[in-house]
């Protein structure tokens, strides 16, 4: 059974590499990994899309051996690609899944470290919103932005 993702996926002439490595070092920055690392994996597999979405809304733990065969090898294709992927203290949460090689359950520890709910997305718009500064001299210039 091929576990291994490509280094890099061609389509159409075009080359798309995977997404840059995430060190959990700044937690704004999963958003954009997530979200390149969801398209890079629906062009290997647009399963893994549906998959990886499910995962990270599952709110139990997530059983290796409930998965059938594609599933499975999926699984263990996700669980070395965010070993490549991630560095520190997102690292440590993937390596906590060694013995399984369960990638999913790996998203789905990752995404309830690193991501970010609706509520606390909407927190922190308000917050930028109630922190805006505007100066005298610039009023209108700086409302309009």
């Amino acid at each position: 059974m091929d576990t291994s993702l490509p280094s890099q996926i061609t389509i159409g002439g075009l080359r798309f590499p995977p997404p840059k490595m995430f060190d959990g070092s700044k937690e704004a920055d999963f958003e954009n990994f997530a979200y390149k690392l969801r398209s890079f994996f629906s062009l290997a597999n647009p399963k893994l899309r549906k998959l990886m979405k499910e995962s990270q809304e599952a709110t139990e733990n997530i059983d290796f051996d409930l998965f059938d065969d594609e599933e499975q090898r999926l699984s263990i294709q996700m669980q070395h690609a965010l070993t490549s992927l991630t560095d520190g203290s997102a690292a440590k949460i993937v390596m906590k899944d060694d013995e399984y090689d369960n990638g999913f359950e790996s998203w789905r520890q990752l995404y309830l470290r690193y991501g970010q709910t609706p509520k606390h997305r909407a927190h922190s718009r308000m917050s930028a919103i109630l922190q805006w500064k505007f100066r005298e001299n610039n009023f209108e210039n700086d409302f309009n932005d």
